[in-house]
């Protein structure tokens, strides 16, 4: 840790930085003596992270976590990611059947673990964004969540998550333009962070910058020139910048020839072959392309219900239904129908809200006074 903190004070003395004192604090802070302890938190950390956080994932890191702070029960950063985990915990259960008595213990944990880090180090930045996170997730109170995480980046600026949880609640509030400022912030710091990488995109689509999310692209495929799908996806927001024909020439060129590699995501493939055919006027290979990229899906989700999956199902069966191909699309319906009735769990991991497509599914199977 010593040698940590005079690597950090040497960057900062060469770039010429101004460290404040709560900084110079925070980097002379020793977290924990128990190296072990050290490490299960660095792992859960990470595990935490994940660009796509499973339960398992979520379970794995309160393991690691809980004999993180048996170890060393004074480590406040600890007990704090602690906090933390089970308020992602929260989340993750409430999108799944018949948890409530897990949802209420999880609460209580993260209540536990938080009043902990307080109580060790109230002013922590850890300890901070965890409370943030804690009334973001699990209070639903995005006023508190704020202040919370504005105290956190106050005590250090720098602190890529706390400016990805601030983007957040931004995003719950509709505030794109705050939200993008500090994911663009927070990627500039830790680039390598996967979720930030992600919520950037999410955020330039969402706000109509698709010039800077075909840049964005374009720079993460030159890091990782394997996952070539990034190529489609920056020219595909080049056409829908410009709305140019040779715009689109060029995506559909690119889409053509694309090199399939083990790091090139089927999925968006398949979507763009969609989009394609949509823009050419051929249902038939829109249809070809979406069963195969569904079909897939089913397969990964075995008996647990997609909610995600469902609302597909259900758009895809009004496109039939437009298009005439009557059998396709009951057939689809019955499907997804059939999906909606299995259970949802943590097996469900691609969440949507039920309610979006419950109406759809009526009204196609002719019951308009149901939907």
């Amino acid at each position: 840790f010593a040698l940590q903190s005079a690597i950090a004070q040497e960057i900062a003395e060469t770039l010429q930085a101004t460290i404040s004192p709560e900084e110079r604090a925070q980097l002379d802070t020793v977290p924990t003596v128990v190296i072990a302890a050290y490490d299960d938190y660095i792992r859960a950390r990470a595990l935490l992270g994940s660009f796509f956080l499973r339960y398992e994932q979520i379970e794995q890191a309160i393991d690691l976590l809980r004999g993180a702070t048996e170890a060393d029960s004074d480590f406040a950063d600890g007990w704090a990611l602690l906090s933390r985990a089970h308020s992602e915990q929260v989340k993750k259960l409430r999108e799944f059947d018949d948890r409530e008595s897990e949802i209420e213990q999880a609460t209580i944990d993260a209540e536990t673990a938080l009043a902990t880090a307080r109580q060790l180090n109230p002013d922590g930045v850890e300890t901070l964004k965890a409370e943030g996170r804690f009334y973001q997730e699990v209070e639903k109170d995005s006023v508190n969540a704020m202040r919370s995480l504005d105290e956190a980046l106050a005590a250090v600026p720098n602190d890529s998550e706390t400016l990805l949880y601030q983007s957040m609640v931004h995003l719950q509030l509709q505030q794109i333009e705050q939200a993008l400022d500090n994911l663009e912030k927070a990627y500039a710091i830790d680039s390598g962070n996967g979720l930030v990488a992600y919520a950037l995109s999410f955020a330039y689509e969402l706000s109509g910058r698709y010039a800077e999310l075909a840049a964005f692209y374009e720079r993460l495929l030159d890091l990782d020139p394997d996952r070539t799908h990034l190529g489609v996806e920056a020219l595909y927001y080049r056409f829908l910048d410009d709305g140019s024909l040779e715009s689109f020439q060029a995506y559909e060129r690119a889409l053509a020839s694309v090199r399939r590699t083990d790091e090139c995501d089927p999925r968006t493939i398949q979507n763009n072959e969609m989009v394609i055919a949509m823009f050419n006027g051929e249902f038939d290979a829109y249809a070809e392309a979406w069963a195969g990229k569904w079909d897939r899906h089913h397969a990964g989700h075995g008996n647990w219900a997609c909610p995600a999956q469902i609302n597909d199902e259900a758009n895809h069966a009004n496109l039939l239904l437009r298009n005439g191909d009557i059998e396709q699309a009951r057939a689809i319906i019955a499907t997804a129908r059939e999906s909606s009735a299995r259970p949802y769990t943590e097996m469900s991991m691609c969440t949507f809200d039920r309610a979006a497509f419950f109406p759809k599914l009526d009204f196609m199977s002719g019951d308009p006074v149901l939907a």
